[in-house]
């Protein structure tokens, strides 16, 4: 295979259908295409992580200072990679790069043994995840056949009884289905 092609496979295929959406990525396993194209599938790819993050992430001053700059060197190192090996390492060397900052901070182990036990890993902060009366009741809505008769089906009707009241719902969801509350939550 040529270096500056890309054989796209089934997997990176539904990767793409999953994330990118499947109208534009179905029947887009096994073509060979160009380095060009692939990079413009990065760069999409990019925008919708820079999106994501920036839709859930919460944090502080600093923190979102450093995803934002982090985040301007990646996407500017995609546009500038001329050959596929230069942005197939940039984007692993980023991607690991934003999930150590997402976590807490880049490492710096530099001085350490590598046998040391005491690698700090959360200098700065720790992850918490808070949802929504909304996001609780997506995730009711799409586990609770698992625990409960129910479908989702009869999440919405119950959610129409309460008028699309969130805190409503998921006080009489805790009321009648406690066990099922606490799996969940």
């Amino acid at each position: 295979m040529q270096k500056d092609f890309i054989n796209i496979t089934s997997e990176i295929e539904d990767f793409l259908s999953t994330v990118l959406t499947k109208k534009k990525y179905h029947w887009f396993a096994w073509q060979i295409i160009s380095f060009n194209n692939w990079k413009k599938i990065n760069e999409e790819l990019f925008l919708y992580l820079k999106k994501s993050i920036e839709k859930n992430i919460f944090s502080d001053n600093i923190h979102i200072e450093e995803l934002e700059k982090l985040l301007s060197r990646y996407e500017e190192k995609i546009k500038t990679s001329k050959k596929m090996e230069e942005l197939s390492f940039q984007t692993l060397k980023h991607l690991y790069l934003l999930i150590f900052v997402i976590l807490w901070d880049f490492p710096n182990n530099c001085n350490k043994s590598p046998q040391s036990k005491n690698k700090n890993l959360n200098n700065y902060r720790t992850i918490c995840y808070n949802q929504s009366l909304e996001q609780k009741i997506n995730i009711i809505q799409k586990e609770i056949s698992k625990y409960t008769n129910l479908s989702d089906r009869d999440i919405i009707e119950k959610r129409y009884e309460f008028w699309f009241n969130s805190k409503k719902f998921i006080e009489w969801f805790k009321k009648e289905y406690p066990e099922v509350y606490c799996k969940l939550f």
